[in-house]
């Protein structure tokens, strides 16, 4: 992406999710769709799941490529959704 292009997607607010937890310490995808739409409503333009809690590094591969599977198949209109690639 041109630096221009990618400076003016990541204006306005910027949300920095924490990744929610079942009791079974499993993601709570319901919890986390919840939050995402919670933000979405209050006019946040930049959200990063598992981005800047400290979570990330807490977090196994395999609930790493859950939590982006659930970003891939989520939308929402307007929202810049950011994601470290690790």
């Amino acid at each position: 992406m041109i630096t221009e292009d990618l400076r003016k997607k990541l204006t306005g607010v910027h949300a920095y999710l924490v990744t929610p937890f079942t009791e079974k310490d499993e993601i709570n995808v319901e919890g986390l769709r919840e939050n995402i739409q919670f933000l979405t409503q209050n006019n946040v333009s930049v959200i990063v799941p598992s981005g800047g809690t400290g979570e990330f590094d807490s977090l196994t591969q395999e609930e790493r490529k859950k939590a982006r599977k659930f970003k891939k198949t989520s939308t929402y209109s307007g929202i810049t959704v950011s994601e470290r690639n690790n």
